[in-house]
């Protein structure tokens, strides 16, 4: 697969990742059921391996929920080691041009900063929770 941030390695094995354990991966994942989209596997700054069940695939979108707080906080843990950023710092100091008038405070707290939506509390939770624009607190 092509990237355009990481390079792709030649194997697996080249990033330290034996395939085995990749297949024993994808294996038990398969066996438990699990709805997977797909699997990106990063090592020493290459992709080691990648793939995705159908009906999906690396340029289909789809909502991430709450993923995106591990992400983040592996982000910013980084960037705290690095000495880059502090974990008290605020959010709206790096992007206060873009913050609106109460921004969210810290940048790992859970919170989203909007209000509940009507998502498990409405028959068209479905429609609710794709369209709804969130209100914020």
């Amino acid at each position: 697969m092509e990237h355009t941030f990481w390079e792709v390695a030649p194997s697996p094995e080249a990033c330290g990742v034996p395939s085995g354990a990749i297949l024993r991966l994808i294996t038990e994942l398969e066996e438990t059921a699990q709805t997977m989209h797909g699997f990106l596997i990063v090592a020493g700054g290459r992709v080691a391996a990648e793939g995705y069940w159908a009906p999906f695939h690396k340029d289909r979108l789809h909502r991430l929920y709450s993923v995106t707080k591990s992400v983040v906080s592996l982000a910013v843990g980084r960037l705290a080691d690095e000495g880059r950023l502090s974990l008290a710092d605020r959010a709206a100091d790096f992007f206060p041009e873009k913050m609106p008038d109460a921004p969210h405070p810290y940048l790992l707290d859970t919170k989203s900063g909007y209000c509940p939506t009507t998502a498990f509390f409405s028959t068209a939770w479905a429609a609710n929770s794709h369209f709804v624009t969130p209100k914020r607190i």
